[in-house]
C-alpha cells in the first residue's frame, strides 16, 4: 500500500512527464482521439452543454496556447489529486478508528 508521504511523488512524476506530451503533440498535430472519430461517424454534434472553465484544455486569458495548456493541465492534476487525497484521508481516518 502507497502511504500519503509517498503519493506525493506521483504529482511530481506527472509535471515531469507533462514536457514529454507536449512534445508528442508538435509530432503528431493531426492526432485525433477515438472517440471524437467515432461521434464523428455516427453523426453527432459537438454541443456545449455548460460552459466550462478549463474548456478544451485552456485558460481563456492566457493568450499564449502552450502556456495556457500546461497551466490548464497543472491546474487539472493538482484538483485531482486533491480530491484524491481527500478521498483517501477520509478512508485512513475510517480504518484507524
Amino acid at each position: 500500500m502507497i502511504s500519503l508521504k509517498k503519493s506525493v511523488f506521483i504529482p511530481i512524476i506527472i509535471v515531469l512527464l507533462a514536457p514529454v506530451s507536449i512534445y508528442l503533440t508538435q509530432i503528431f498535430p493531426d492526432y485525433r482521439e477515438g472517440l471524437s472519430i467515432v461521434a464523428e461517424e455516427v453523426g453527432l454534434n459537438e454541443t456545449t452543454i455548460y460552459p466550462a472553465p478549463l474548456y478544451d484544455y485552456t485558460i481563456s486569458f492566457i493568450e499564449n496556447p502552450y502556456l495556457s495548456t500546461i497551466i490548464a493541465g497543472l491546474v487539472g492534476v493538482a484538483i485531482i489529486y486533491l480530491v484524491t487525497y481527500i478521498v483517501a484521508r477520509s478512508f485512513v481516518k475510517k480504518v484507524r478508528k
